[in-house]
């Protein structure tokens, strides 16, 4: 008897996990927050492809074949982490929540959001680097001034 409530425990149990990826998978279709992650990745290796040293005497093909690894294993990260994601997705949302987040995503405004979320995105990022940019010597400043100080007590 106690068997078979296990069993039927956990048979419940995964098929509202699996009702529940469907609804995080959807969110992500919806949200757009899936067509972000294949331009991230690829923007990362740009990224990281454009550190490479140019006097590194490396012939084009060598760079492609750096800016694929370096791709393949963001993209590979990205999809290792969606399990996690969507555990952090299900400890603070229900599937109730994400299946009304997705019917959001679906409207007009939602679509708009979606739609403008990485050029919103990215913008935000440039404005808080700026302004950090700008804070920048006064705070190193302020922690060297810490880190030479003199403790008075201990």
């Amino acid at each position: 008897m106690i068997k078979k409530l296990l069993v039927s425990s956990l048979l419940c149990y995964t098929i509202a996990l699996g009702s529940y990826q469907e609804a995080f998978m959807e969110y992500l279709e919806q949200s757009g927050t899936k067509d972000l992650m294949t331009p991230n990745a690829e923007y990362i290796a740009r990224i990281m492809g454009d550190l490479l040293p140019a006097d590194a005497n490396l012939t084009k093909a060598q760079r492609q074949k750096i800016y694929d690894i370096i791709a393949n294993t963001t993209q590979a990260t990205i999809a290792e982490s969606m399990p996690q994601i969507q555990a952090v997705f299900a400890y603070y949302l229900s599937e109730s929540d994400l299946r009304e987040i997705i019917s959001f995503y679906r409207t007009p405004v939602g679509k708009k959001l979606a739609a403008n979320l990485m050029p919103m995105q990215e913008q935000t990022q440039k404005i808080v680097f700026n302004i950090m940019q700008k804070h920048l010597q006064t705070m190193t400043q302020q922690i060297t001034q810490v880190l030479h100080s003199q403790p008075k007590d201990k």
